[in-house]
This record gives structure tokens, C-alpha cells and sequence, in this order.
């Protein structure tokens, strides 16, 4: 399994391609539920999201307690698949181009 990056975020700070992570929770969330600092956290102000939606907030150990997060678009698709792999280790991918 696999996830992608289209920037190397902040977050993702000690992270590169090829590495992995463990997924360890997926929460379904609202857009206009969350603040405007932990938009900015999540996207670096570089990836604009709309104001409202349906989202799943991904939970993931980078490793050693080291945790962050990543939204990720609903659909009941990737629902399902992200919630059926909570605990399994996910290949990164991140587009080293945008940063």
C-alpha cells in the first residue's frame, strides 16, 4: 500500500519516498468543523481545500510516537479502504519536485 504527497510538507519532516508509515486511525471529519491553524498545519497554505466537506482525517506514526495527520477527500471508496488498513504500514510517495 501506498500514499502520496504532492509536497514534501512540513509534517513530513525526516520522511522520504520509500519510507513507511503505520496507519493508526481514520476519522471522518468536516471541513468547517476544523480551525484555520490546523488547515494551515495540514496543507502548509499550499493546497487549497474548500470551506465545507466531507473529509477523513488519516492518523499515521512516523515512527517512535512521532504522529501526524493528513486529510484526504471522503468518498465511501476510500472510506472503506483506509478504515479496513488502520494498524498496516503504508509505502510514502512524495512528489520531491514541489519542494
Amino acid at each position: 500500500m501506498t500514499i502520496k504527497f504532492s509536497h514534501k510538507y512540513e509534517k513530513l519532516r525526516g520522511l522520504k519516498s520509500g519510507d513507511q508509515i503505520k496507519l493508526l486511525q481514520v476519522l471522518n471529519i468536516k471541513l468547517e468543523l476544523l480551525t484555520n491553524s490546523f488547515i494551515t498545519y495540514d496543507t502548509d497554505g499550499v493546497y487549497p481545500l474548500p470551506k465545507r466537506g466531507e473529509y477523513l482525517m488519516l492518523i499515521f506514526e512516523k515512527g517512535h510516537g512521532d504522529i501526524f495527520t493528513t486529510l484526504r477527500r471522503f468518498t465511501p471508496d476510500k472510506n472503506e479502504y483506509y478504515k479496513c488498513h488502520q494498524g498496516e504500514f503504508f509505502n510514502v510517495i512524495i512528489n520531491e519536485s514541489e519542494g
